[in-house]
Order: structure tokens, then sequence, then C-alpha cells
């Protein structure tokens, strides 16, 4: 099953995730740097024709696409960066400025090229022809992403594909008004005893995740709010800070539309709790009992963070 999509500007995206927002410089003279002139030499000595400089914007349709074959080449072949460097002839550096999209295709030079269609096991007209939009990139699966990040992904690139999730779930949640509540299945209101249960689980996660994470209060909000930022507008990020630092409890009715985002799944405040957590999968609290909301979820997280 192909898991390759064409976004409305243009970009691929993998699994919901962007490819330039995978992984992560100018060009050295010798591996793509502006042109000086309208002819210039490439490194079997032959002449290439090349376009004035500045005629090759950065961030032109075909740099996201080349950007996106390199890691085509890393998620298929389960290569680091550095040996896909190696196999290009080119220094880390140099293909770091490619991975992020500083080098236009086109002021590569040709044996650079060359070996790129080596590792993609295609002609060179083929290479043209994917970078200039008219030939669809491979399809990577599941299971090619996975094995990439379990053998070669380092810190960096996690901490992007983190991101990028967090964005693919926001692109994706049904946002629902609060006026459609009643159409949903096995809805259970907010009232006073409910708003206050669950300001309370959320002010005894920040204080428990802050604590097995060996953070600050302060420390902790910083990382915390860079979670919830992805889901939450500004005036719900101001209202979770009071929440979390236990100085007030949701109101009712700003409570109600953070459910309904996701409802019947979970909200995305407790959605963004477990990405900064990190230590697996919370109960749905927003489908809880009143009554069980505390004790279930309290637990929960206990479990959760002595086994990790």
């Amino acid at each position: 099953m192909s898991n390759y999509t064409n976004s409305p500007d243009g970009r691929h995206d993998y699994l919901g995730v962007s490819p330039v927002s995978i992984l992560g410089e100018t060009p050295s003279a010798d591996e793509g740097s502006p042109p000086g002139s309208a002819l210039e030499a490439d490194e079997f000595g032959g002449k290439l024709p090349r376009l004035k400089y500045g005629s090759k914007r950065m961030d032109a349709p075909e740099t996201e696409r080349f950007v996106c074959l390199l890691k085509e080449v890393l998620v298929k072949k389960g290569i680091s960066q550095r040996e896909l460097s190696r196999r290009l002839g080119i220094k880390i550096g140099t293909l770091t400025r490619y991975l992020k999209g500083d080098v236009n295709p086109y002021d590569v030079k040709l044996g650079i090229q060359r070996a790129l269609t080596e590792e993609l096991g295609v002609t060179m007209a083929s290479l043209y022809a994917k970078l200039d939009g008219t030939e669809a990139p491979t399809d990577i699966t599941v299971r090619d992403v996975t094995s990439w990040i379990k053998t070669n992904a380092t810190p960096e690139d996690m901490a992007t594909l983190f991101q990028s999730q967090q964005e693919a779930q926001l692109r994706h949640l049904d946002r629902l008004s609060a006026s459609s509540k009643t159409d949903r299945d096995d809805w259970i209101p907010v009232d006073e005893a409910r708003a206050e249960a669950l300001s309370t689980v959320q002010n005894i996660y920040f204080e428990r995740i802050a604590d097995s994470k060996k953070l600050s209060k302060r420390d902790a909000w910083t990382e915390l709010k860079a979670h919830v930022e992805v889901f939450l507008s500004e005036k719900e990020t101001t209202v979770l800070r009071e929440v979390v630092f236990g100085m007030e409890n949701w109101p009712i009715s700003a409570l109600e539309q953070t459910i309904l985002k996701t409802w019947p799944g979970r909200c995305q405040v407790q959605q963004a709790f477990q990405n900064w957590a990190g230590v697996g999968e919370f109960p749905n609290c927003a489908a809880l009992p009143t009554d069980k909301i505390i004790k279930t979820m309290t637990e929960h997280l206990e479990q959760s963070i002595a086994a990790t």
C-alpha cells in the first residue's frame, strides 16, 4: 500500500509527515556553489550549462524533491547520512546543506547526480523527471521508516520527526464546535465537578512528569508548552499554564470546546501531555466517569513511569 501523497503545495508527504521535515549547508565551491559563469567545469573536466546566479531559487519545487530523493535513499537503504555522503563522494557538511534544502539540484555537479542515480537505481532521465515533478518518487512504506528510525535516526532527526507527528495530528483533527456535542455518541457533559477533576489530573501529571524528568517547574512548562502550542490556541495555552501550576481550574465552556475537538478520542491537552511524557499511551480521561478520573489516571501514570 502506498503511503505517498501529494500535498496542495506540491510537496510530497510520507505517512502524513512532510519529508522536508524528517531530517535536516550553501555548498562548497566544488560541490554545488552558485555558478559564476554560464559554463562551469564538472568533476570530469567537461563543461555544463548553468543558469545565471539567482535564477534557481532554493525554495523551488525541484529543491524540495531533491531533498525527498535523498531521504528516500536514507530510509529505504537504512544508511546513515555519513554513509550516504561517502557514496555520493561529498563531505558530510555538504549533504547537510542538501538535506536542509540549501542547494538547488541543478547546481549539483554531474558526478554527484550520477552517484545519486546509482543509489536510487534509476537513469539520469528518470532522476530529472523526478526533480521536475513529472515522475512521482518511489513509495516508502511504514516498515521502511520504522527500520530507519530504529537504526540510523539521530536525536536531531527524532526531534524533527516528533514535531512533524504533532503537526500531522493537528492537521487531521476533527474540529467540532460545541453546538454539535448532542450529536456525539456517549458524550459526557462537563460540569463543575468534572472540570475540577480534569484540572486536578493535569496539575498532578505536570508535577509528577516534571519530577521524573528532574526538571524545575519553569523548565517543565517550557518543555510542555512546545507540545501544547501545536494543539491549543494562545488563549487556551495561557489557561492551561494556570491549571498545571494549580492556580485555576478549566472554565467549563473552554474545557468542553477542547474535548469536543477530538471526541471520542483523547483531548488535545492529554495528547500534549502524552507526547511530552514519552512513557506510552495514557487512558482516555475524557471518556472516564468523573469519579474515576483522578484515581485511574494517576495510577496509570505511576505505573508507566515506574516501568520506564
